[in-house]
């Protein structure tokens, strides 16, 4: 099987941060640089762009890729935006011009079609405000259709290093490198099925952004090192999203409570690096934070416990025991071994235990107590 594909994102928006690119590709090892530039407001400024100056695409692309071109080619790392917005073409033109000064050579790609405006008539017949239904009986500034990612891909199979696209969906520019990385057959229902990842490839790229936008923020400030950064959620994995080989989706409690992420960073505390086999819970930060900064919170009863040994790899555990409420009543105990639970709720969940020998790995409708590290889906 390859290896996952390395897609790093540099651009969330239309006049994010210069420096993202090059902090991408001197950072860390990494197959992709992806970069958001579209949004309906964006597609305005650079239809007025264009009306003024001419070119109707992101010349802040441009600048990132003089900065970091010559590194993407010695490392072979592919490129892929949709910075060329209203005119791909002359974006990818562009390009080649600038490495063609700079004594490069670069296989450059557009991907277009997404331009409805020269036959907006006949495309849609009479345009009605989705709001109030209203004909819109003006002639637009841009009108634009979502392309998917198959043009990125067959650009990529073509041998391209740098691929600049109009229109597309947000998720096209990691779906695009990830299917041209995997050899996925975007025709294949069976490879369709598999990946579903659209909404949620667009929400890691949102996530990762921001993420990425605040550690700049930071690090600009020189308070990167002695600044803790917590990364969690509060009710499991998105819809689209996987849980790493468990059972349920987001909201469902088959681990007798909500499986989160949880990702913390300090590093002038002297954190130990790596996974721990722990149980917490969010209600834990609290007072991590509390021990972090030397602050007693001053109440007599604090829901949680300071996860700071834990984190610098001095204890196993903070709890004995996590429990589980439904309202005042206690559904569901874990341990770091053993879970016991009585009901499952939420929307991908199955309800009540009776079910439970419709799913895979239970073998009657009585196995309330499971071991974590055999049970089916764990």
């Amino acid at each position: 099987m390859k290896r996952p594909v390395r897609i790093a994102n540099c651009s969330g928006f239309f006049g994010d941060r210069l420096a993202a690119a090059q902090e991408m590709v001197e950072g860390g090892p990494i197959d992709v640089l992806t970069g958001d530039w579209l949004a309906e407001l964006t597609m305005l400024l650079l239809a007025r762009q264009k009306m003024k100056h001419g070119t109707g695409y992101a010349r802040t692309f441009h600048q990132q890729m003089e900065q970091v071109l010559p590194t993407v080619l010695d490392k072979g790392i592919k490129v892929v935006s949709n910075a060329g917005g209203l005119d791909p073409v002359a974006s990818a033109q562009a390009i080649r011009e600038m490495a063609a000064d700079k004594g490069l050579t670069v296989k450059v790609a557009s991907v277009s079609g997404d331009d409805l405006l020269p036959r907006f008539a006949q495309v849609g017949g009479q345009w009605k405000n989705l709001d109030t239904g209203e004909p819109f009986t003006g002639h637009p500034l841009s009108a634009n259709a979502y392309l998917g990612a198959r043009g990125i891909v067959a650009a990529l199979q073509a041998g391209a290093d740098v691929v600049v696209t109009g229109r597309v969906t947000d998720a096209a520019l990691a779906i695009g490198p990830a299917a041209w990385w995997h050899d996925w057959d975007l025709d294949s229902t069976q490879d369709l099925d598999a990946l579903r990842a659209g909404l949620y490839g667009d929400v890691v790229e949102e996530l990762d952004a921001s993420v990425g936008r605040i550690i700049a923020a930071l690090k600009q400030a020189d308070a990167f090192e002695n600044t803790a950064i917590f990364i969690t959620s509060d009710n499991g994995p998105f819809f689209e999203g996987g849980t790493g080989g468990l059972k349920g989706g987001k909201g469902s409690s088959w681990e007798a409570g909500y499986r989160v992420p949880f990702i913390v960073s300090w590093p002038a505390a002297n954190l130990k690096k790596g996974v721990r086999d722990a149980i917490a819970m969010n209600i834990d930060i609290l007072p991590t934070v509390a021990d972090m900064i030397g602050v007693d919170p001053g109440a007599s009863t604090i829901d949680g416990r300071s996860l700071l040994g834990i984190l610098r790899g001095l204890a196993q555990s903070a709890h004995r025991h996590l429990f589980y409420f439904n309202n005042e009543d206690i559904v569901g105990v874990r341990d770091r071994r053993w879970k016991y639970l009585t009901h499952s709720y939420y929307r991908r969940s199955l309800g009540a235990f009776e079910k439970f020998d419709q799913l895979d790995g239970f073998t009657s409708s009585y196995d309330l107590l499971f071991d974590a590290k055999d049970a089916g889906g764990e």
